[in-house]
């Protein structure tokens, strides 16, 4: 069930495919309640002194702890080196015949830079 409700997640959660985000957020929340409702089984086992259950949802709760981070890796590497959402200078182009310049040097005193506004020679 938890393994369905991630694979739902990352489906709806991947930027490339104009996902909803109400349905990823939905399907994280309901993926989550699995997620503690397993490791709340476990802990019931462990309690009942039912050692073989309790160790068996340990280990499913390890699994699906794993998983989820190898999801969330996943997710994060294709929403940082996958296809741009920005599309705002997609058909920049700089006039010719423009003049560029040379960003201004600042002189650091003692390791701060002096800005332009502030004044160098202030008294207390």
């Amino acid at each position: 069930m938890y393994l369905t409700l991630l694979v739902c997640f990352s489906i709806t959660a991947h930027p490339q495919l104009m996902p909803s985000h109400l349905a990823a957020v939905g399907y994280f929340c309901v993926a989550a309640l699995a997620f503690l409702g397993l490791i709340a089984a476990a802990a019931r086992n462990f309690i009942k002194k039912r050692w073989g259950k309790g160790a068996t949802h340990s280990l499913l709760a390890g699994g699906c702890g794993a998983a989820t981070l190898y999801v969330f890796l996943l997710l994060a590497f294709a929403s940082m080196f996958g296809p741009s959402e920005d599309g705002f200078a997609d058909n920049l182009t700089i006039p010719e015949g423009i003049k560029i310049a040379n960003p201004i040097r600042m002189q650091a005193t003692h390791g701060i830079p002096s800005l332009p506004l502030q004044p160098t020679n202030c008294r207390r």
